[in-house]
């Protein structure tokens, strides 16, 4: 995909607050991808998947080389036994993502987290950074996987 320079989302479609609304209140999405459209220069919905899918499904659909936004319905059990959820609202910019699809979408990322009530926010650039960030595994102090050339 190829970006502008001055790629930007000047607003949020309704269709992404229906998608939040399905998911958190009604529970019919386990999550719901959003992205920018460059055409209409709106965040909308890219997909959403039933309440019996899992982090997997989600993790094989990320994009490998775009960003996207991600509302995701995190079910677990508790260390007492008790069934939760939290929802999580995941900046994905992954560390193959083109420089201006990662400038388009950390600007934009506060047209949708503002309507966003109740999620954690989580920053990502890789589905093991995720993981960590939203508590499913622990960081390993010696994996370097996640370590961008760049930062060095």
């Amino acid at each position: 995909k190829e970006y502008k320079n001055k790629v930007i989302a000047r607003g949020v479609s309704p269709e992404c607050l229906e998608a939040f609304q399905q998911l958190k209140i009604r529970r019919r999405h386990r999550w719901a991808m959003f992205r920018i459209d460059i055409e209409t220069e709106q965040i909308v919905v890219d997909s959403t998947a039933p309440p019996e899918a899992d982090w997997q499904g989600l993790s094989q659909v990320l994009p490998d080389s775009d960003c996207r936004f991600v509302i995701f319905d995190h079910a677990f059990t508790t260390e007492d036994g008790r069934k939760a959820n939290k929802l999580f609202f995941i900046s994905w910019m992954p560390t193959a993502s083109h420089a201006h699809a990662k400038m388009a979408y950390a600007n934009a990322k506060g047209l949708l987290a503002d309507q966003l009530q109740g999620v954690f926010d989580v920053g990502a650039r890789s589905i093991h950074e995720a993981e960590v960030e939203m508590g499913m595994k622990e960081e390993n102090p010696d994996d370097d996987s996640d370590v961008d050339v760049d930062d060095w």
